[in-house]
């Protein structure tokens, strides 16, 4: 689920991914938000910055893990 705006060569989308850990037998989720720049007609650079949601968010001192990305992407 995401919801993104674009503006000129830039967007930013703001999202909502689940997944599933096999090591750890739980189901999660990760709150974040997207920023993508065209380098070219089919490239394009990221930055995000998400949040993971477990069943664990909210037990007294445990606090959810950050993740910070940045990367290349192509389109075709």
């Amino acid at each position: 689920l995401s919801a993104s705006y674009v503006m000129v060569d830039t967007r930013l989308c703001a999202y909502l991914d689940a997944g599933y850990n096999f090591d750890q037998r739980s189901a999660f989720g990760e709150l974040g938000v997207r920023v993508q720049k065209a380098l070219t007609t089919h490239t394009f650079a990221y930055v995000s910055y998400a949040v993971e949601v477990t069943k664990d968010v909210g037990s007294s001192g445990w606090s959810p893990p950050q993740i910070l990305s940045a990367g290349v992407g192509f389109t075709f």
